[in-house]
């Protein structure tokens, strides 16, 4: 019988020892296999929440427009760069409640920083979000005095 030593890796994700595994993505059966993003409804926009570093990493670079009704979602996020991108965008920070705390319209070439975000939601430059909405994953936004 085998014994088979797990090594610590990022969460979820388990190797053997020897075994390499090729950045954001892992080892299925001898191939690399490296999952898409998924969506997820936050308020008016499907965002897509990248599931790897390179995802993650990658972003909104080499589009040439982004639908207004398309956004990117960053969990556990705090800040974010425009580096190499063509268009500009709105960079929204989001803290633990889903309120936003801060709101930028972000040319390309930027770094940006929030330190009490916990989330970030890149969407088109022209989205109408403004501070103190609340923005429910599968529904619209909210604002903040409207609360029950």
């Amino acid at each position: 019988m085998s014994r088979v030593r797990i090594l610590p890796g990022p969460p979820g994700m388990f190797r053997r020892r020897g075994q390499r595994l090729a950045l954001g993505g892992r080892r299925v059966g001898g191939r690399r296999y490296v999952p898409s993003m998924d969506r997820v409804a936050v308020g008016v926009w499907s965002a897509e929440r990248p599931g790897t570093r390179r995802e993650r990493r990658r972003g909104w670079l080499g589009r040439d427009r982004i639908d207004p009704r398309d956004a990117l979602l960053l969990e556990r996020c705090r800040s974010v760069h425009t580096f190499g991108m063509r268009v500009p965008i709105t960079i929204v920070f989001l803290d633990g409640s889903w309120r936003v705390i801060r709101v930028i319209r972000a040319p390309p070439g930027r770094l940006l920083f929030c330190r009490r975000a916990r989330r970030v939601l890149e969407c088109h430059v022209g989205a109408n979000v403004r501070l103190g909405d609340v923005l429910i994953p599968g529904s619209g936004p909210r604002d903040a005095r409207e609360r029950p």
